[in-house]
């Protein structure tokens, strides 16, 4: 019996070690690949590289990181290699990111960067599925606020490109008035999320003076504009204002044209002072949700575990994306083969146990 036990223990550590050298071969294969990619390309075609992928795929099904493997086919095809005869192939880009989409599991920490990329090869190749792909991201993804924010400028670029100015500004409006969902974000979030709503701004504008062939006609439609979405402008008046000018002519401008623009340019004050409103009730309600979080917090952490006090403050980690290094993987083998050795240890500890409590056993029936 004990010799049973032992060579089981001896087995499930062999098991766990054989599992820890076969992803460390895995992850070396795929540093491999990034390393030496370009020279494959150069020496054997973007199709050589693209197969090592596939093959490093095939021999490791179900670990978690073959979904940006996958994702690296797909932007191999968008590569160009024209130089060497091979020019981007938009279209197998797009089927290899429909299929990862499809064959992967929805809630992978990186299906959402997945989606956004096929959303983006779609909008030359099918703008409808590129639609619906955008309004699926904004629908599974409301605490993502980036991403949405980005969805709806896609959605706005889509249908402008289209001759669909109704829906174009719906989706502008809703990257400038875009509610914040609560949810932690880091500065390059922000970032992008700025940089998304100031070019809303110019794009918007552009889009409400369309058709106008005048200066006064395009500054009387952009007035109206601005009087119609003022709450949304209010953080952006000074790119407003700047846009007006270059509409209004300069100081060249007619005796009309300067009117509408000293009309607008109180239209704009008016923009400003309800910033300032603005802002100083979004600092209150701050300094008001602030202090609502902390008692929460004290509250809790009379009765809770540190870990029940840190949910209740919102201070829980976020899971990154990852990366093609193994990141995503790797924390997982990690936990697995540490798993592995401590149940190898207690096994062996309870096989020695128990074999000493039979050996004892033993000595006592022979006398």
């Amino acid at each position: 019996m004990i010799r049973y036990l032992t060579l089981f223990v001896i087995l499930v550590g062999l098991s766990a070690s054989a599992q820890q050298s076969a992803y460390q071969l895995y992850t070396a294969q795929i540093e491999a690949l990034q390393r030496d990619g370009e020279h494959i390309v150069r020496e054997f075609g973007r199709d050589a590289l693209i197969d090592r992928y596939r093959a490093l795929i095939d021999a490791n099904p179900g670990l978690a990181n073959n979904i940006q493997l996958e994702t690296q086919i797909a932007m191999l095809y968008e590569s160009d290699f024209s130089d060497r005869g091979e020019p981007p192939n938009y279209q197998a880009a797009y089927e290899t990111y429909q299929q990862i989409v499809e064959n992967y599991d929805p809630s992978h920490p990186y299906m959402l960067t997945v989606r956004k990329l096929t959303a983006k090869s779609a909008v030359d190749l099918d703008p409808d599925a590129a639609r619906s792909l955008y309004e699926d991201i904004i629908t599974d993804y409301p605490e993502e606020d980036a991403a949405v924010v980005e969805s709806h400028y896609a959605l706005a670029k889509l249908a402008e490109s289209q001759g669909d100015t109704e829906s174009a500004m719906h989706h502008y409006n809703q990257v400038l008035g875009y509610t914040p969902s609560g949810e932690p974000m880091s500065e390059a979030e922000l970032a992008r999320i700025d940089a998304f709503q100031t070019n809303t701004i110019a794009n918007a504008l552009t889009s409400a003076i369309k058709g106008h062939n005048t200066p006064q006609d395009r500054m009387k439609a952009l007035k109206k504009y601005v009087e119609k979405h003022q709450d949304m402008l209010a953080a952006h008046a000074d790119l407003v204002q700047r846009f007006a000018q270059s509409v209004g002519g300069g100081s060249g401008a007619d005796s009309d044209n300067q009117a509408g623009a000293a009309s607008l340019e109180g239209v704009l004050a008016s923009l400003k002072k309800n910033l300032k409103e603005v802002q100083e009730r979004s600092r209150v309600r701050e300094l008001r949700e602030q202090s609502t979080s902390e008692r929460k917090v004290a509250d809790a952490s009379a009765s809770t575990s540190p870990m029940q006090t840190a949910l209740a403050a919102g201070n829980y980690p976020v899971h990154p994306e990852g990366t093609l290094t193994g990141e995503d993987d790797r924390g997982s083998a990690a936990k697995t083969s540490a798993t592995f050795r401590l149940t190898v240890m207690l096994a062996a500890v309870a096989v020695m146990g128990l074999g000493s409590f039979l050996v004892v056993l033993a000595r006592r029936a022979s006398h």
